[in-house]
C-alpha cells in the first residue's frame, strides 16, 4: 500500500514526459491502482480480511497472488522510467 501510494500513484500523477502514455491512459491507470492501494490500505490497517482482500485483488487486476500484482506493479513502473527493488 505504502509502495503503490509513494511510488505508483506519484509517478502517474507527474510522470516523465517521454513514457509513451496518453492522458487518458495515465489517467486510467491512476484511477486503478488508486483501486488497488485503497484495498490494500484497507488490509494493512485491519479493515479488511485476507481472504476478502485477495478476492478483490483478483476482481481488480486478474493477479491470482501478491506476487502477480506485484509483478504488474514493477511492469507500470518499468513503463513509466523508475524501476524499484
Amino acid at each position: 500500500s505504502k509502495d503503490l501510494k509513494t511510488k505508483v500513484l506519484d509517478r502517474l500523477k507527474n510522470p516523465p514526459a517521454n513514457t509513451g502514455l496518453s492522458p487518458e491512459a495515465q489517467q486510467q491507470a491512476l484511477n486503478h491502482w488508486q483501486k488497488v492501494q485503497k484495498v490494500m490500505d484497507d488490509f494493512a490497517t485491519g479493515n479488511s480480511d485476507p481472504f476478502t482482500t485477495m478476492k478483490k485483488l483478483q476482481q481488480l487486476t486478474g493477479s491470482t497472488s501478491i506476487s502477480e500484482s506485484a509483478g504488474s506493479v514493477q511492469k507500470l513502473l518499468n513503463k513509466l522510467g523508475g524501476v524499484t527493488n
